[in-house]
């Protein structure tokens, strides 16, 4: 039972840290999107 309780986490641990490096690859895409729509906005307004 030890054995499987120490899997579960290890596999939990694992799903979570996968998880976590997936939202903040597509948190930096958004933010690159959204400074790149900002400084086109702003350009367009000066011009």
């Amino acid at each position: 039972m030890n054995s499987l309780s120490s899997r579960l986490i290890l596999v939990s641990t694992i799903g979570a840290l996968f998880l976590v490096a997936l939202y903040a690859h597509h948190g930096n895409q958004f933010l690159s999107k959204a400074m790149e729509m900002n400084k086109a906005s702003i350009e367009h307004r000066h011009s």
